[in-house]
């Protein structure tokens, strides 16, 4: 699974998904999700995604067991 599969599949299973917006974008999508209190006010939810490098800092997806972890830099050649 790509992350953008993951995002696509989280957005159209949110109770407040209306549509996802054709939008021709490499690393990025786009929906339609209505207000919780009004199903006629639309809010437009863009998602781009990016490869960042980084040099032995901690990772927004490095969690095991609910424990930050060091995610070592890889190897440059």
């Amino acid at each position: 699974m790509t992350v953008l599969t993951g995002i696509d599949a989280v957005a159209k299973a949110h109770g407040n998904f209306k549509r996802a917006e054709t939008w021709p974008h490499e690393s990025g999508v786009r929906y339609v999700l209505h207000s919780s209190g009004d199903k006629k006010r639309e809010l437009v939810l863009t998602a781009l995604v990016f490869h960042v490098r980084y040099s032995g800092t901690v990772m927004p997806d490095a969690r095991v067991d609910g424990e930050w972890q060091v995610t070592p830099e890889p190897a440059v050649r």
